[in-house]
């Protein structure tokens, strides 16, 4: 009876490790038809790590069902940082009747090397795209901070997409699918979001470099500085930096995280020592501080030398370690009476508490979250405002401290009283001029940028509008036409196109002059869009004598009705010369709904046979294609 319970104990557990491993190699799928638009895949990512990199496509495809896949069991997927390749699946099942169009968005700028296959119907992988920031920007299929990948899956079958990623960095793949259009829209409140942050940060180092300029104090250099290294750093993270400020140079964008961080650490320390007087105060605390600043210092030139992988971690421990000295040295001098300290011990607080929580994320000890990823922006954007209110109020407390001293002199100096006054009076006059060149400054930018702004908005509106009728021209009819048809086959909605040709234009212009002929363009011009007056209705001069009219979410119907009431009011114009009559000849091209293989060039086409035949049929008249 033992041997038998031994037996059957054995066989429970082959059982169990059995159904383990079919539940680590069945993950679910994401079925396309209830895609909502917006998904996050982490519930349906699993991955196995490649200790020795060495693994091909191939290699994970021939040993798909028997590599140890982990299911992911977090929001935001973070493996802290790993000399390790890892492998990652989704699956996904297309149970519609067409063929499904979407993109792969992995919100993480910093991943070295990501390639990505695609697997149908089990069939052999494909591969899909290869990105990741160690390529120039202006490589990406999609130009977009994070790294956005379009797929495609035919109708009625199932997927696997395995995504190999090999980084340097803190390995973390919050991987999302939705579509283009949503991302760009979705991205627009994070822009905003990021436009506030930097925009602060610009005001405030500008306006710490205007109070240098005035007064000479290397802290507000110091503190400029260190505003400009953190925002770097900053943009550097999120991506940002490598889109806007070097998109060509990746050799760069892998080395400038670690280094602008150790940068901020420098500044940092120069800036303390200058804001708190620090060799003046205690000589022990000014020798640490100069070890941390040398180390910081060291650790930035040894950047450019080292991977990226160990540069990081020595930049996270400097930041962690400068952080919490600049705490406790404000602290320390706080307690003995240096009244700027409260101001520098409370911000790095602020700030020390920001860089734990990102480091602790990025070393794999915290979850990626709204928290870690932007706590830092808030702290910095604290910490600035915090010190720049401590730096203000040391200038208002040694104006008062030399000004009490001035009245404590007069008091014993009674024959130098009005030598006195005349210095106290120059002081508060240069104080004025600085303020009023602070403002003036201030003002000349403002009229500068205002004026910027009204130059790009006229240039703009002049690039499309026509010169001589002032509707639309060609190039906005072209990006409009492209616009409309994509929306309109989106929402299964009609769309209609009336072209329209001035008859024997050129005659008229013969007979009457080109000055006539110009009069002619403005009139048709300005009597169509009396007729045409719903917003969305675009009017464009389509070349020469032509005009078009795109007139979405309209029946045709309803074209062909708006079409005769336009051939009618050109009709009846008049003109100084009464001997001029001007007719047109309309052509309607209109769909009901967009079919897949649509397009503007199909619509353009159709409404242009049937202006041809307007005028062979004699002109003056409305045909619909």
């Amino acid at each position: 009876m033992s041997w038998f319970n031994r037996i059957s104990h054995r066989i429970s557990l082959v059982l169990m490790v059995a159904i383990c491993l079919v539940s680590m190699s069945s993950r679910a799928e994401l079925v396309l038809s209830r895609f909502s638009g917006n998904e996050n895949l982490s519930q349906y990512l699993s991955f196995v790590e490649d200790k020795e990199s060495v693994w091909s496509a191939d290699d994970v495809y021939r040993s798909f069902d028997d590599l140890r896949w982990i299911e992911n069991r977090e929001t935001e997927l973070n493996l802290g940082f790993t000399q390790s390749t890892y492998w990652f699946r989704v699956a996904m099942k297309n149970d519609m009747a067409t063929k499904f169009t979407g993109v792969l968005g992995m919100e993480y700028p910093l991943l070295d090397d990501i390639k990505i296959y695609q697997v149908i119907d089990r069939g052999r992988p494909w591969p899909v795209a290869h990105v990741g920031d160690l390529q120039e920007f202006s490589k990406r299929i999609i130009p977009h901070r994070n790294f956005l990948v379009p797929i495609e899956q035919a109708a009625g079958t199932d997927a696997v997409y395995l995504i190999r990623v090999q980084t340097t960095s803190a390995l973390q793949l919050p991987l999302y699918l939705g579509n283009e259009r949503d991302y760009l829209i979705n991205d627009f409140d994070w822009m905003v979001g990021q436009g506030v942050f930097f925009g602060i940060m610009f005001i405030m180092a500008a306006y710490n470099l205007c109070v240098y300029v005035g007064v000479r104090d290397k802290s507000y250099l110091y503190f400029v500085a260190y505003v400009i290294t953190f925002s770097c750093a900053v943009a550097s993270i999120q991506g940002t930096g490598y889109q806007y400020l070097w998109p060509e140079n990746a050799g760069f964008q892998s080395k400038c995280v670690s280094w602008f961080i150790l940068m901020s650490i420098v500044c940092g320390a120069l800036f303390a020592d200058g804001f708190l007087n620090v060799k003046a105060n205690d000589e022990l605390l000014y020798k640490i501080l100069q070890v941390v600043g040398g180390t910081a210092l060291f650790g930035a030139a040894l950047v450019p030398l080292i991977d990226y992988q160990y540069s990081i971690q020595i930049a996270i421990a400097m930041a962690l370690i400068g952080c919490a000295y600049f705490m406790v040295l404000g602290v320390i001098l706080w307690v003995k009476g240096v009244r700027e300290a409260s101001y520098f011990s409370i911000a790095w607080v602020v700030v020390l508490s920001a860089i734990v929580a990102w480091s602790l994320n990025k070393l794999g000890l915290a979850p990626r979250n709204f928290l870690t990823e932007y706590f830092s922006q808030f702290a910095l954007s604290f910490e600035v405002a915090l010190l720049s209110f401590g730096l203000t109020d040391r200038i208002n407390r040694e104006r008062i401290e030399r000004i009490q001293a001035k009245e404590l002199a007069l008091t014993f100096q009674r024959r130098v009283v009005a030598a006195q006054k005349d210095v106290l009076h120059a002081h508060e006059k240069a104080e004025k001029q600085l303020a009023e060149k602070v403002d003036e400054r201030t003002k000349e930018i403002n009229d500068a940028m205002t004026q910027l702004s009204k130059a790009n908005a006229k240039l703009k509106s002049m690039s499309i509008i026509d010169g001589l009728t002032g509707v639309r021209n060609r190039r906005y009819f072209n990006e409009m036409i492209e616009r409309e048809v994509g929306m309109t086959r989106d929402n299964a909605n009609p769309i209609a196109l009336l072209m329209m040709d001035i008859d024997d234009f050129k005659l008229l212009n013969d007979q009457y002059g080109h000055l006539v002929g110009d009069e002619c363009l403005r009139a048709v011009a300005e009597a169509i869009q009396d007729v045409v007056t719903w917003p969305i209705d675009a009017v464009c001069r389509y070349g020469g004598e032509e005009f078009v009219v795109l007139l979405p979410n309209t029946p045709v119907l309803a074209a062909q009705a708006l079409a005769e009431k336009i051939r009618k009011s050109v009709e009846h114009l008049g003109f100084e010369n009464e001997s001029v009559k001007v007719t047109i000849s309309v052509g309607i091209a209109g769909w009901p709904e967009i079919s897949e293989t649509a397009t503007p060039e199909m619509l353009i086409g159709e409404a242009d046979g049937a202006l041809y035949k307007a005028k062979g049929q004699g002109r003056n008249r409305v045909v619909v294609a």
